[in-house]
């Protein structure tokens, strides 16, 4: 009985495996590209690179209504069937917004995992200081948590004004 289940567990554990391999990720990956194209949002000059497990974008333009938004190092993006995650380094602000933000974005991590389904998270580090958020799917609701650098604080006080300060971290809600 006990050989069964093994050899049971290990069949299904080969599928899954065999599928994620197999799986489009490059072909998901240009179907997400023409839905933001709909938003006016565009990503040009990517270099694609499509492994077993994962596919990594690099050196990825971004535009929002022609606008030059950033540039992109590198995208991982591991889809995996219970947990997704996307790893996103080395992002420079376009200057044009220097007066609002901060330009240097080192990193921001993204995970989905399908044992809670309605919560998407989020976490970055860069010229701001750090960040937190929760993006609630369902109630259609953003929490973010930021502590800020020095920078931030110094340059950047109309962002923060706009957020509610807690224990040192300043907290925001985006209900879309």
């Amino acid at each position: 009985m006990i050989k069964l289940i093994v050899k049971y567990t290990v069949f299904i554990l080969f599928v899954m495996y065999i599928f994620l391999i197999s799986f489009p990720k490059i072909n998901f990956y240009y179907f997400i590209e023409k839905k933001l194209q709909r938003s006016d949002i565009l990503i040009s000059n990517e270099e694609i690179e499509d492994n077993a497990l994962s596919f990594i974008i690099k050196d990825a333009k971004i535009f929002y209504k022609n606008i030059k938004i950033s540039n992109i190092d590198n995208i991982k993006i591991y889809p995996y069937l219970f947990s997704n995650q996307v790893n996103i380094s080395n992002i420079k602000i376009s200057s044009n917004f220097e007066n609002f933000i901060p330009l240097n974005i080192s990193n921001i991590d993204i995970k989905y995992n399908i044992l809670n389904p309605i919560v998407i998270f989020l976490e970055a580090k860069g010229d701001f200081g750090t960040l937190s958020s929760q993006i609630n799917l369902m109630d259609k609701n953003m929490l973010i948590y930021l502590s800020p650098s020095s920078l931030m604080k110094n340059n950047y006080n109309n962002i923060l004004n706009q957020m509610k300060k807690i224990n040192g971290q300043y907290k925001y809600e985006y209900k879309f």
